[in-house]
């Protein structure tokens, strides 16, 4: 199932152009408070897909800044 179309948010995916286009979307609703299990349901993907994929994520400060490892 399609969240949202990331191509709605050229401004936001422009911040962010080494992440895919799933990575961008998990990190998008990671960013506005969805647990990973509501995002597995949303993505019908498996829970521990979404938890290995968030692992990879590194936020620094409250300001939620974001890089890939």
């Amino acid at each position: 199932m399609k969240v949202f179309d990331p191509a709605q948010y050229p401004e936001l995916r422009n911040l962010f152009p080494e992440l895919t286009p799933v990575q961008f979307e998990t990190a998008f609703l990671f960013s506005f408070g969805c647990s990973q299990k509501e995002i597995s349901v949303l993505r019908a993907v498996n829970y521990r897909l979404v938890q290995r994929e968030i692992a990879g994520y590194h936020f620094t400060n409250n300001n939620t800044i974001l890089t890939i490892h």
